[in-house]
This record gives C-alpha cells, sequence and structure tokens, in this order.
C-alpha cells in the first residue's frame, strides 16, 4: 500500500488548486458545524448560568420538615450540597395587602446564599440572631417601611387554623398548601416578643421558598432558635436523574418542589416545546451544512477521481486490485478530512468565541436583563460530535467515487470510453443553434458528457436551495419574534376579582389617575360564562360553509342543539354556538368605540335597555387579516344572543343559566388595546344591568389595563407600589414597551447569527461550484485545444465556455427556485403558522432569491474566465499530446 499512498500524496501536489479548494470546503464545513454545535451548548449554559443567577442553583426544596427529617435527607446518598433554613415564626406587621399580613421568619445558614439567590438592595446579610434582612416588596407591596439601623420589635408566633398548625406556604386561613377548602379563622398562638435589628433588604426570593400562596413576606436571620420546623434546599451530584433519585425517598420528597426552570436546561423536565424548538433549530442547521458539505466534497472527489481515471486503468492493467484502488481514495480523504477538521475546529471556536464576545453587553442588558454574560463554552463532546459528523461526511462522500473508481475495466480506463458515451440523437441541436456556432457547441458538450455536466447543475442547484431555505428560516423566525411583541399601549396590567360589583370600576379611576398616564382603559372579563349561541339564520354564510360542519351532530342526521335541547316542531329557530369573549370596558373607552364605528352615544350607553357590540368577524388558518369574512349577516342586527353562565363555581353538581344578550350592531374595528379577538363588548356601567345584581356577586372575572405613557418604567414601578394596597395581592404587570426593546435587540442578535451563518454557508456553495466548474473546464483541456487547433478563436471559446456556464446556471436556477420556495413553505409552516400567529402571512424572500440568481451567474462566469485562462496558457502541442495513447 505504500506505492499507494506515495501515489495520492503525488496527485494532491500536483493538482494544489482543487486539494486547496477541498481542504476549505471541508474546514468551513467543520467550522460551521462546530459554530451550530458548539453555540447551542454556550446557550443553553448561559440559560443556565441566568436561572441560577435569579433564582439560585438548588435542585429542590423541601418545607415543614422536623429536625430528624432534615437531618435525614440531608445526609442521602446523591446530596451535593445542602443548606437548612429554621422556621422562627410569623409576625402580624399589618401589612396593607389583606392576602399576606404577616412577617415571616426563618433562620438561614451560612451558605443560603450559594443554593438560593439573595439579591441585596440595600445593607448586608445578618450575622447574628438579633439582626434581620427584610424583603423589599414588603414596602412595595405591602405598605410597611423601614430603614437600616431601624428597631423592630414583634410579637412573633405560630399560624393556627382550625387549631391545627398551617404549613409554611398555606394561603391565608388554610392548614394545607393549595388547599381547596373554604377560608377558615385563622391566628397566631405561642406569642414572643423578639427584637430585631434591620441590617438589610433584599429582593423577592424564589417562589419556591416564598410561593405566590405564602401570606407572609419572608424576612431572614440567622443562629437563631427555631420553632422545631425546617425547610432544606440542595443539589444532587446526578441532576439529569432528579426523577429516580426522589422515587428512591419518597418519604421525604413526595411533597418536595422541583426548581422545573434550571432543571428544564438539564433536558430532564419543564418544557418540551423549549426542547423542541432548540433541538430543531440545531437539527434544521446541522442538515443545511451537511447537505452542502456532501454536495461539495463528493463532487470535488467524483471530478478529481475522472482526471485520474486512465491512471487508475493503468494500475489495474499492471496487478492493483479494486481493494487498493478503494482504499486509495479513502486515505486520501483521511489526509484532507484531517487538515481540513483540524483547521475546521480553530476557525470555528474562533468565529463563536468572538461573535458570542461581541454580543455579550447585548445579550445580557437587552435581551435577557442580566448581569450575566454570555461566553463561549468549548464542549470536548461537542467538538468530538461535529467532527464525528464532518468526517462521516467525507467518508460518505468518497463512498461514490471510490466504487466508482474501483469498478471500472482497465480498458475502459486507459481509453477513457465511458466517460462519454454518444448516441445519435445527442448531436441534435435544433435549427435554432445552427446560426450560433458557439450556442450549438455548447449544447453538444452539455448533452455529450451529460454525468459531468449534471453535477454542474446538481452543486449550483443545492447552493441555491440551501441559501433561499436559510435565509427563510432566518425571514420567518424574525416575523415571529417581532410578531410577538406587538404593537398597543405602553404597559398592560392583569389582575382577577373574586366578585364582580360597581367597586371593580371604581378602582379604575385611581390607575387613570397615575402620574405620567396619557391614555387609559380598562376591560372586565367574566370568567364564568363559557360559551355562546344564536339562530343559524343570523350567521353569514362563509361562516355556515367553513365552521357549521364541525357542529353536526353524527346520530340520526340530527343537528347540535345548544344545552342539549331538542328544536321544536314550532319552528322555532336552530342555535348554533361560537366563540367569543364577554367585556365590560370603562365608559369613556365604549364611547370611543362607538365614535369609531359611528354608533349612537344615546343608545348603546343607555344602561335601562343595555345593547352590546359584537367585533363581527371570525378566523380561518387560511384566511388572514382584514379579509377575515364577518360572522353574522349585516341585516341579522340588532339581534338576540345567548351565554351560558355557570352559577356555582365550586363543586361537581355544576348549575348553569342562560343568561339573554342584545346585541346592537356588528363592528369591524375592536377595542384599542387588543388584538382582532372575537369580542362582545358593553360598558361597564351596564354590567349589573346585563348580569343582573346577585348574579354579578357570585361570579368572578378578569380584568385588563392599559396605558399610554410618557415614562413606560415609572408608570410600572407606580403600578407595583399601588398593587397591595389596592387589590390587597398580586397582579401581574406587562411593559410592553419594554418587550419591545428587548425583541428588537433579540432580532439583531438572530441576524448576526443567521447572516454568519448564511454567509459560510454560502462560500461553501461557492467554493463547490468553483472547485466543479473549474475543473471540469481544466480536464477538458485536450478537447479544447483540438477546437483552437482548426480555427476556433479565443474570443470564440470564451463565448462556448460562456454559453454553457449560463446553461448550468439557468438549469439550476429553474431546478433550484422552485424547490426553495416549496421548501420556504414548509418552514413556514413548520415556523409561523399557528393560531397565535394568525396575521403572519406567507411570503417569498425575493431578496435572497434575487441576489441568489446574480450570485450564480456570477460564480459560473467568473469560474469560466478562470479556467478559460487557466486553459489558454497551455502549450497546443503539449495538449494534443497529453491524452494520446
Amino acid at each position: 500500500m505504500r506505492i499507494f499512498r506515495q501515489l495520492v500524496w503525488k496527485f494532491l501536489r500536483a493538482n494544489r488548486m482543487r486539494t486547496a479548494a477541498t481542504i476549505v470546503g471541508i474546514a468551513l464545513s467543520m467550522s460551521l458545524l462546530t459554530a451550530v454545535i458548539e453555540g447551542a451548548v454556550s446557550g443553553v449554559r448561559y440559560l443556565r448560568e441566568v436561572e441560577i443567577e435569579k433564582n439560585g442553583s438548588y435542585d429542590l426544596i423541601r418545607s415543614d420538615l422536623n429536625a430528624q427529617e432534615a437531618e435525614r435527607l440531608s445526609q442521602l446518598d446523591g446530596v451535593k450540597q445542602y443548606s437548612r433554613i429554621t422556621e422562627v415564626g410569623w409576625a402580624n406587621i399589618h401589612s396593607t395587602n389583606e392576602k399576606k399580613p404577616y412577617l415571616y421568619i426563618q433562620s438561614a445558614e451560612d451558605n443560603l446564599k450559594d443554593l438560593i439567590a439573595l439579591h441585596l438592595t440595600e445593607g448586608r446579610m445578618p450575622d447574628k440572631a438579633d439582626q434581620i434582612l427584610l424583603p423589599e416588596h414588603l414596602e412595595k407591596q405591602g405598605g410597611v417601611k423601614y430603614q437600616l439601623g431601624d428597631a423592630l420589635t414583634l410579637q412573633v408566633g405560630t399560624r393556627s387554623v382550625n387549631g391545627q398548625r398551617a404549613l409554611a406556604n398555606a394561603s391565608l386561613g388554610h392548614r394545607e398548601e393549595g388547599e381547596d377548602a373554604n377560608k377558615a379563622e385563622e391566628k397566631l398562638v405561642d406569642l414572643h416578643e423578639q427584637t430585631y435589628q434591620v441590617v438589610g433588604f433584599y429582593k423577592k426570593p424564589s417562589a419556591d421558598l416564598e410561593s405566590y400562596f405564602c401570606p407572609g413576606y419572608t424576612a431572614l436571620t440567622c443562629r437563631a432558635a427555631g420553632d422545631g420546623r425546617y425547610t432544606v434546599a440542595l443539589t444532587i451530584r446526578q441532576p439529569e436523574k432528579i426523577h429516580a433519585w426522589m422515587n428512591e425517598h419518597p418519604d421525604l420528597l413526595k411533597k418536595a418542589k422541583i426548581h422545573k426552570n434550571l432543571l428544564q436546561f438539564y433536558g430532564v423536565i419543564g418544557k418540551e416545546s423549549w426542547r423542541i424548538m432548540l433541538y430543531g433549530f440545531v437539527i434544521v442547521l446541522l442538515v443545511m451544512v451537511v447537505f452542502g458539505s456532501f454536495s461539495l466534497i463528493y463532487h470535488a472527489f467524483s471530478i478529481s477521481l475522472s482526471e485520474r481515471t486512465r491512471k487508475y486503468g493503468m494500475l489495474r492493467s499492471i496487478g492493483a486490485t479494486r481493494r487498493q484502488i478503494r482504499a486509495s481514495v479513502f486515505y486520501e480523504a483521511g489526509i484532507l478530512s484531517l487538515v481540513g477538521i483540524l483547521s475546521g475546529i480553530v476557525i470555528g471556536c474562533l468565529g463563536i468565541g468572538l461573535t458570542l464576545h461581541f454580543l455579550q453587553d447585548l445579550i445580557s442588558r437587552f435581551v435577557m436583563n442580566t448581569p450575566v454574560r454570555i461566553h463561549m463554552v468549548l464542549s470536548g463532546a461537542g467538538i468530538a460530535l461535529s467532527a464525528l459528523i464532518c468526517l462521516l461526511t467525507v467518508l460518505l462522500s468518497a463512498i461514490l467515487p471510490a466504487r466508482r473508481a474501483a469498478a471500472l475495466s482497465p480498458i475502459e480506463a486507459i481509453r477513457q470510453s465511458r466517460d462519454m458515451e454518444l448516441k445519435a440523437k445527442d448531436l441534435k441541436t435544433g435549427k435554432r443553434f445552427h446560426q450560433n456556432f458557439a450556442a450549438m457547441m455548447a449544447k453538444k458538450n452539455y448533452r455529450r458528457n451529460r454525468r459531468r455536466s449534471r453535477t454542474c447543475v446538481l452543486a449550483l442547484f443545492s447552493s441555491v436551495v440551501i441559501f433561499v431555505s436559510a435565509s427563510a428560516y432566518s425571514a420567518y423566525s424574525i416575523q415571529v419574534i417581532d410578531q410577538r411583541a406587538g404593537n398597543g399601549p405602553d404597559v398592560f396590567y392583569f389582575y382577577s376579582v373574586d366578585h364582580m360589583t360597581s367597586q371593580t370600576a371604581d378602582l379604575w379611576k385611581q390607575y387613570r389617575e397615575i402620574e405620567g398616564v396619557t391614555g387609559f382603559a380598562a376591560k372586565l372579563s367574566p370568567q364564568n360564562i363559557s360559551s355562546f349561541s344564536a339562530d343559524r339564520a343570523n350567521f353569514s354564510e362563509d361562516y355556515q360553509k367553513k365552521s357549521m360542519n364541525g357542529q353536526e351532530s353524527q346520530e340520526n342526521g340530527q343537528q347540535k342543539q345548544v344545552n342539549g335541547q331538542e328544536s321544536q316542531e314550532n319552528g322555532q329557530q336552530e342555535q348554533y354556538e361560537f366563540d367569543s369573549q364577554l367585556n365590560f370596558i370603562d365608559d369613556k373607552s365604549f364611547s370611543q368605540l362607538l365614535k369609531e364605528n359611528g354608533l349612537s352615544q344615546e343608545e348603546y350607553m343607555n344602561t335601562s335597555a343595555p345593547r352590546g357590540l359584537l367585533l363581527n368577524r371570525f378566523y380561518l388558518k387560511d384566511v388572514k387579516g382584514e379579509e377575515t369574512p364577518p360572522l353574522m349577516k349585516k341585516e341579522a342586527f340588532p339581534l338576540q344572543i345567548s351565554g351560558k353562565r355557570m352559577l356555582n363555581l365550586q363543586g361537581e353538581d355544576a348549575r348553569f343559566d342562560i343568561l339573554p344578550l342584545t346585541i346592537g350592531a356588528g363592528i369591524t374595528k375592536g377595542f384599542w388595546f387588543e388584538r382582532d379577538v372575537n369580542g362582545i363588548y358593553y360598558p361597564v356601567s351596564a354590567m349589573e344591568a346585563v348580569l343582573g345584581r346577585n348574579s354579578s356577586e357570585n361570579g368572578s372575572g378578569g380584568v385588563t389595563l392599559a396605558f399610554q405613557t410618557r415614562d413606560h418604567s415609572k408608570t410600572v414601578e407606580e403600578l407595583e407600589k399601588m398593587e397591595g394596597k389596592l387589590l390587597g395581592y398580586r397582579g401581574s404587570v406587562y411593559d410592553r414597551l419594554a418587550n419591545a426593546q428587548t425583541t428588537q435587540a433579540t432580532i439583531l442578535v438572530i441576524k448576526v447569527f443567521a447572516y454568519g451563518f448564511i454567509i459560510l454557508i454560502s462560500l461553501i456553495a461557492i467554493t463547490n461550484v468553483f472547485n466543479i466548474m473549474s475543473t471540469g473546464i481544466i480536464l477538458r483541456q485536450r478537447e479544447l485545444a483540438m477546437l483552437r487547433s482548426v480555427g476556433m478563436s479565443r474570443r470564440q471559446l470564451v463565448r462556448m465556455l460562456s454559453y454553457e456556464c449560463i446553461g448550468y446556471g439557468a438549469r439550476a436556477l429553474g431546478l433550484g427556485l422552485p424547490c426553495s420556495v416549496g421548501i420556504s413553505y414548509l418552514l413556514y409552516r413548520l415556523i409561523v403558522q399557528n393560531e397565535f400567529l394568525r396575521p403572519i402571512s406567507f411570503f417569498l424572500p425575493w431578496q435572497a432569491m434575487l441576489i441568489a440568481v446574480a450570485v450564480v451567474f456570477a460564480v459560473v462566469l467568473i469560474t469560466m474566465r478562470y479556467a478559460e485562462h487557466k486553459v489558454s496558457k497551455v502549450n497546443l502541442i503539449d495538449a494534443l499530446k497529453e491524452e494520446v495513447v
């Protein structure tokens, strides 16, 4: 085999340009594989570090343990690190938040900060039993204010509900956490006086330590005597096996709280959709890289071996076996792989490392809003996987050329008769070519060597498909993120009410008066009205055709009747259900809605005979934006509809009644701060007239407040201060403007990665095309020399080659662009089209397609000029003598 290895090295040195192009292609492929996999590993590690920074590194927390149980849990096999927290007691601090009246005092061990994130906003951690660290939301949500150095004297005791001790995170008036029983009498027992010095303040801790149901604000001291109840936070040595580990100790860990937001980044728990999205994104990129790499390397080996066909025939004629020929091809592949993979690892690591370095501030400040900075994580397993994929790609690319080289008989290989098999029809070019000699020769050359010609077309085809598909994938991803940010108010505030009364709307006045608010709207939506129905004759023809088929009964041809009632024989109209949401909006916003739709204020603001508005449209997956068809016929208004209302929300025996509603008009422009949801609107002043006084006191509802403001961050701060005072519990604030800034930063990050990927994949494609076409023309130097010897000028030669190259490009674009459109549509269906993103319509990446067309013709013509220049340098006599047997 030594002689064959020497021959391989001789072939590589003799064709330095092609060898270099193949190595560059492998290196680019390896660098892309490395960048994709190492980027994914670095991204997951970064998300893990962000979660640790926000909430802590603990894997699970177990509360309400006695001293013996806490000791047993701490000493279990598999525990890596633990910290114990002792309950000191509860103290009533007269918070304005009626659902959170207590201060929950706990004594922490010194290593608690290693497991649970405690972000100090002022002061320091306590180091004595008479010092205390207070949470900052005690003032913001509870209205209780202290300063550093204040002496805090409290009556500390134990929570008792109906004579039994309540669990740590059980809500007010409940003994068990999450208990569904009705609220009972609760009091503090075994009170004793305790004085503390305030030494610091910290941000609200993880919800696993202080849940949303907890009726107290968690304050921390240290080295204090507890009341015998413990909480243990711990990490385990193998977090990916946490479920199996917990099943081994069910008595201690059955009620443990798992750190889901952290463990999801180990791939063992949490959001399946998140993992599908991440792995799907990585797989799509890897498939594109492998496809482009396979095309480049396969064609490089095919053309390289075609050039050496005669040499392999001579080796076979003197006794070389097929196995030796195949081994020499794989040896060449191994040499090229070694150089290309090592170079690619360096290039890929440098590329992704520098990219993440320059994006650190942007990602940490705007995208994640955290001080944690992203950096490249060098994963040995990731690099090994990248190298394995690249090596397999090279070897698979070399298999077919190696088998083809070994299968040739010596006579066929020496005569090179297989490369050109002419048939009579191959000589026919059509009358339109007779007047253009260069075009006629280009056509004959394409037909004469179809295998080589198809190789060039396939290389261009794959390049076009990869470039356009990658561009489409990037464009659709950006559209999704941009659309999710949405438009509308600067700030949203959401909360719920147990009973919908007129007092609900009275609170809205105080929110409207927040300093800096320039626009305000409020909406109250009952949660006990589940569905609506109307006479079939009132529905539009589009709705009846496309939506009512799903409401057909399968039994005896009978149609579905609302509430299970059969239609009467006296001509009563059939009732059909439709989806909507009943909303009561503040009177000012309702008045503005009437004005925008040209409706009477007196008629619709009359609370004695209330009339509602229906957003008259319904949505289909294949219909977008303003083209959405109407739900009801225009002539059907005013109309009567019915709502199905649940009277008792608790208990298994649910009772319902029918709520009659009068709809005065159908509108096409909805409430200003909402997207185009299918809603029914009434003024909030008509709520009791619509629902009835008794019914309104039985139902719960969700409230949405929308704000236009001069300073969105200041409005958010004011809302957080007000929520405990006005509501008595926490709501949810959504800062849309801040989210929009995050969205823009996220889009920029995606563009950097996407365009970097597209540039590299394009370089692979261009290298592929250059290598194939230039080598293909150079291999034909004897043929071109014969044409020159019979009088063809260099200008005519250039024209002939130009026609050939334009033919390659036209064929590749004719196949590649339609295929790219199909793949783009599949990517659109995969990424964009779902029920939450209906306004986004399918679009073609025209810019990428135009760039592909321009680049294809530019690359083939530049490649042709380079190859022609190389061929023209060869002496005519030498070229004619080269292939003479």
